[in-house]
């Protein structure tokens, strides 16, 4: 599948907050799997984030570097940013098919997820009938 860093970097911090939740079995597996797959994607483009952070920022009174908007690096910073996000990188993952009728509850408790951690996984999910 191809995809965008933004894509990547967006389902993998939505894929985190869906695995701390109980859910069944075949899905919490397709979660972890999932999160596997993304996670070298992921970890390069931390990487490449990190560099730009320590090239354009600033080093704070605690001893971190950051970048924040209005700083003299920033501009740079966020032209860099933005072009490593829309590079689009080819994945080996498979969109998960998930029954309309998914369980509402597990052991009694409702299944309760935002819209915002959905969102990013559109492209990951596949509703069957």
């Amino acid at each position: 599948m191809k995809l965008t860093n933004g894509e990547i970097f967006g389902a993998v911090q939505a894929l985190t907050e869906l695995s701390d939740r109980d859910l069944p079995v075949k899905f919490s597996y397709w979660l972890a799997r999932l999160i596997n797959k993304l996670d070298g994607a992921n970890k390069a483009l931390e990487k490449v984030r990190n560099d730009l952070v320590k090239k354009y920022g600033k080093q704070t009174e605690k001893g971190n570097i950051e970048v924040k908007p209005g700083d003299d690096g920033w501009e740079d910073f966020a032209k860099g940013f933005n072009e490593l996000m829309a590079e689009e990188v080819e994945v080996d993952v498979s969109p998960v098919n998930l029954p309309l009728k998914l369980p509402l509850e597990i052991d009694g408790k409702p299944i309760l997820v935002k819209t915002s951690v959905l969102a990013p996984l559109e492209k990951f999910i596949e509703l069957a009938e």
